[in-house]
């Protein structure tokens, strides 16, 4: 049996996020609504995260789908996880992003931004 990951809740710094190293994960809506820490980490990486959250690549993403960006500029950490999450997600949807963002961290370490999610 495998060993679950080691999970650690804690407030988010926004001032510290530019030196967050591993994956960096947001949640955006559909609408593409910007959270608090995903319009900071679009500020450090100076509108790659709206760029992406516009483009087509995102409009073709399921629910619970990741984009990501590799090696962001601005930033320590060397990916930025964009993931096509609702508001209020059901069970289904919030386990399928849980398992697509852990699929793209590998064994680095892993940084949720979930504001209201």
């Amino acid at each position: 049996m495998t060993t679950p990951a080691a999970v650690t809740f804690v407030e988010t710094d926004l001032d510290a996020l530019a030196k967050q190293e591993g994956v960096l994960a947001c949640f955006v809506p559909a609408e593409g609504t910007l959270s608090p820490e995903a319009r900071r980490l679009n500020r450090l990486t100076k509108g790659a995260i709206k760029r992406a959250v516009e483009s087509a690549a995102f409009d073709k993403l399921g629910n619970g789908k990741v984009l990501d960006i590799a090696f962001p500029a601005g930033l320590s950490a060397t990916t930025v996880a964009i993931t096509k999450l609702p508001r209020r997600p059901d069970a289904a949807k919030a386990r399928a992003a849980g398992a697509e963002l852990a699929k793209l961290r590998g064994s680095r370490a892993l940084t949720i931004l979930g504001g209201a999610h």
